[in-house]
């Protein structure tokens, strides 16, 4: 019965691929592809183009590496293709880690097979995987640019039929290499489509430049970054950030906003209540995490009872916990025995929000910054009863815990649609060696430790409008 409750947990878990939205759209461009729909896309063009399979191919090994390949992408995520080097190598190993944790949750004998799929697939190391691999290149080509698709201009302006056929062109072998008009390198008839333009009553295919990669944040241009009087290591770091990106930033010296600023061109990092009193000036709405969202997500991912309430509800339990206030630091977080004093627990108002959980020990923590349920950076921020020092841009270089810490961040957040479009998730290793979730915060008051600013910066303008 063990076995069976691991392979239903399985299934289930695989049905958050349907979620995952992938940087290609639908041949009639009416929204993004999802990565389930292209695995079952796949596995038909596999049995459809099986003429054009090399020799030793056998087609239900091909079929059954194409359903698997994508599975990883629950926790890890779809990434451009034409995203630069650094990105697609930090893409692979959180996909390895990724793999490690989702095929290790099947029974003993029947992970191992699933794992050997995905990584013949990876390493293109059976003509069935050289097969599998060109119909996965081939696939996103055609809904982008066969006849009648509608390009990846307004998207990508760069990633034009030829620039990508040129790039791709390779790894098509061995499945037939479209022709140009099937990608659309002629006008669709009836009109131009989103590949090209009209000029002078003509068509013409557009001679943009094409940059070396397509920037997938969520930042926003012609942006004005303000951040708090209080000088800090992270508000410096954002600020260059800003400068990066084209956008403005100022350090403001009171607490409040120049005159003349419009919400629309403007994004706040300051500390939690200065944070909210810029936005309530400049009428900014901030995204912020549920105060009991940490007592609502399934114990599966806290691996500890957690208890939400109110301050005028609050009951002391009768064992030592660990308590926190669950907006800003209105009184100091820690465990506490029964009956012991909590300086300022009251002094707080009847409505400020209190977490109670069991006490556990964590031997490592990280923090993640999330954009659309999707882990966009991340970083240790505990380690050895200490904070490490790590530089921005960490990424778990060297760190053995960090593939399954950010697998398991991404299954938080893709299976809670409660949590806003951008937050903070911190997690951590149990001395049991279980992962759990520690606490979630808002984007606009956290602290990056070693994130890449810009990865943060882009979560930032996702968390305020």
């Amino acid at each position: 019965m063990e076995r069976l409750e691991s392979q239903i947990e399985f299934l289930l878990t695989c049905d958050r691929l349907k979620s995952v939205a992938r940087t290609t759209y639908l041949h009639d461009a009416s929204r993004p592809e999802n990565s389930a729909e292209h695995s079952w896309h796949l596995t038909l063009m596999a049995l459809t183009l099986e003429e054009y399979a090399p020799a030793g191919t056998v087609l239900s090994h091909a079929v059954n590496m194409l359903i698997v390949h994508d599975l990883v992408e629950i926790y890890a995520g779809d990434t451009c293709f034409s995203a630069d080097q650094t990105t697609l190598e930090r893409q692979h190993a959180q996909e390895e880690g990724a793999a490690s944790v989702l095929f290790s949750s099947l029974p003993a004998g029947q992970g191992e097979p699933f794992r050997a799929l995905w990584d013949e697939f990876e390493a293109r190391s059976s003509p069935s995987a050289v097969y599998a691999r060109a119909l996965d290149v081939l696939q996103p080509m055609l809904l982008t640019w066969g006849e009648g698709g509608q390009g990846c201009s307004e998207r990508g302006p760069h990633l034009t039929a030829r620039r990508v056929l040129h790039l791709k062109e390779p790894a098509l072998s061995p499945v037939p290499k479209p022709s140009s008009e099937a990608l659309g390198l002629r006008p669709a008839a009836g009109g131009a489509g989103r590949g090209c333009r009209t000029v002078s009553g003509e068509q013409r295919w557009s001679a943009q430049p094409e940059p070396e990669c397509l920037n997938l944040g969520y930042s926003r241009s012609s942006m004005l970054l303000l951040v708090s009087k209080r000088y800090s290591d992270d508000s410096r770091l954002l600020m260059e950030a800003a400068r990066i990106r084209g956008w403005e930033a100022l350090r403001l010296q009171s607490s409040s906003v120049p005159p003349g600023l419009r919400a629309e061109e403007c994004c706040v990092y300051a500390e939690g209540f200065l944070a909210e009193h810029l936005a309530a000036q400049l009428g900014l709405v901030l995204a912020r995490p549920p105060h009991d969202a940490l007592a609502r997500i399934a114990e599966r991912y806290t691996s500890r009872k957690i208890r939400f309430s109110l301050a005028r509800d609050f009951r002391r339990p009768e064992q030592p916990a660990f308590i926190k206030p669950a907006d800003q630091k209105l009184f100091a977080a820690g465990v506490y025995a029964p009956g012991e004093p909590i300086a300022g627990l009251d002094d707080l108002h009847p409505e400020d929000p209190i977490l109670v959980s069991e006490v556990v020990n964590f031997e490592c923590e990280y923090r993640f910054f999330v954009a659309h349920a999707e882990v966009r950076t991340g970083s240790v921020y505990w380690l050895d009863e200490q904070v490490p020092q790590v530089e921005a841009g960490y990424e778990g270089q060297g760190d053995p815990f960090w593939s399954e810490a950010r697998a398991f961040a991404q299954q938080v957040c893709g299976a809670h649609d409660f949590l806003p479009v951008s937050y903070v998730v911190d997690v951590g290793r149990l001395d049991s060696g279980r992962w759990a979730v520690t606490e979630f915060n808002p984007v606009w008051a956290s602290g990056i430790y070693g994130c890449s600013p810009l990865a943060v910066l882009d979560c930032l303008a996702a968390s305020q409008h």
